[in-house]
């Protein structure tokens, strides 16, 4: 890879929108590709909630301090929270 488009650890702090100016230079405009950069991130924490991956793992695993951050990626809990207290109501 070119130098300008690695991504090398360092003690200087990167700017929040860095990656997200990467992601449109090389894949929109370059590759000419329309896709989201957090598109794959938002599909990735859906399936680990699917799997049965707890939001708390998830959380710890993007890196995220809050919960509601998390939220915002795993679409999914909302409705596999709901049935899940449907699947363990007790028999009225």
């Amino acid at each position: 890879m070119k130098k300008e488009t690695d991504f090398i650890p360092s003690p200087d702090n990167l700017h929040s929108d860095t990656a997200t100016k990467l992601w449109r230079k090389l894949v929109k405009t370059e590759l000419g590709i329309n896709v989201n950069i957090y598109s794959e991130k938002h599909r990735g924490a859906n399936k680990k909630i699917l799997a049965g991956i707890d939001l708390d793992a998830l959380k710890e695993l993007y890196g995220h301090t809050s919960k509601l951050t998390t939220l915002t990626y795993a679409k999914v809990v909302k409705e596999v929270n709901r049935k899940q207290i449907m699947e363990k109501l007790p028999d009225s």
